[in-house]
């Protein structure tokens, strides 16, 4: 399995999701046209996507690119609580979506179980919000 991270701002966030998943692959790609080609190098492999945008005009750069991920289990911290973000998040259709400023280890456990397999059958196609 290999998780493919988004950050442009590396924190405790990006560092919780990489000691969750200390032993799976994980490549972490710092701009979207970066990320966006790793997924179309990835697609077919064991990936899953988990996505740390920094505001709301990266998150906005990473729906353009959505298409690339949509067979891609995808983790989401979504960088605030406003609605608009919080819709564009739900559009993305990840299977684990929290907000940065929340406690995020309960979504970064899951996390590991879904890293576990390709579709955990706790959490199907349905998001889970933490």
């Amino acid at each position: 399995m290999k998780a493919l991270i988004f950050a442009t701002q590396l924190d405790d966030t990006e560092a919780a999701v990489k000691d969750q998943l200390s032993g799976h692959r994980t490549e972490l790609c710092t701009t979207v046209n970066r990320f966006a080609r790793r997924l179309f190098e990835l697609r077919e492999e064991g990936t899953i996507a988990v996505l740390l945008p920094a505001d709301e005009e990266e998150l906005i750069d990473v729906y353009r690119v959505k298409d690339l991920f949509s067979e891609i289990p995808v983790m989401l911290v979504l960088p605030n609580r406003d609605k608009f973000t919080e819709a564009i998040g739900y559009r993305l259709k990840p299977r684990l979506m929290c907000h940065r400023e929340s406690n995020i280890t309960e979504a970064v456990s899951a996390l590991k179980n879904l890293a576990g397999s390709a579709v955990h059958p706790r959490f199907g196609n349905r998001t889970m919000v933490y």
